[in-house]
């Protein structure tokens, strides 16, 4: 015995199929497609990181490769729970999602170009560099910032409370009590 459709069934399938479709380059970025600003990061839901980057007179996306420091996998996601990365040099480094909980970034740099970060209960950015970081909605409770670089740091919506902030440049040039 053969079973049919009736018609609302094959049009809603249709329907869903051309909405798929067409949705989904919208979602999707691939390696070579072409951007609109130079600089900004894109993570895809398979956790790869890709950068705007101009190539000749054209801005493309490229996929960034993963970065190796202190033997550590350096990218969004990652899991760096007490990882020592100390004076590492993280610059445009993408660690959105990853978890720093307890690590060590003493004198890191995390200038221009880095994309957010999980802090964490005792994670220590002593006197590291983070002037011109993206760090807005990122938890920074009870991170040790003293004598950080913040100058131009984007902060906005990112949770402070419990960090220590002695003697870090904040992003408007001034120096925390």
């Amino acid at each position: 015995m053969r079973r049919r459709f009736g018609m609302p069934v094959v049009i809603a399938l249709l329907l869903l199929v051309s909405l798929l479709s067409i949705a989904s380059p919208a979602l999707a970025v691939r390696d070579g497609q072409a951007c609109k600003k130079a600089g900004k990061n894109w993570l895809s839901p398979e956790q790869k990181t890709y950068v705007c980057t101009k190539v000749g007179k054209k801005l493309l996306w490229k996929k960034a490769p993963d970065r190796i420091v202190n033997g550590y996998i350096i990218k969004s996601g990652a899991d760096l729970r007490y990882a020592v990365l100390y004076n590492a040099k993280l610059s445009g480094a993408n660690l959105s999602g990853a978890n720093l909980s307890g690590a060590d970034l003493r004198g890191a740099d995390l200038g221009s170009g880095f994309v957010g970060l999980v802090g964490g209960r005792a994670a220590s950015l002593f006197g590291a560099n983070l002037s011109g970081a993206n760090l807005s909605g990122v938890n920074l409770y009870g991170v040790i910032l003293s004598g950080a670089n913040l100058r131009g740091a984007n902060l906005s919506g990112a949770n402070l409370r419990g960090a220590n902030l002695s003697g870090a440049t904040m992003p408007d040039g001034t120096i925390h009590p």
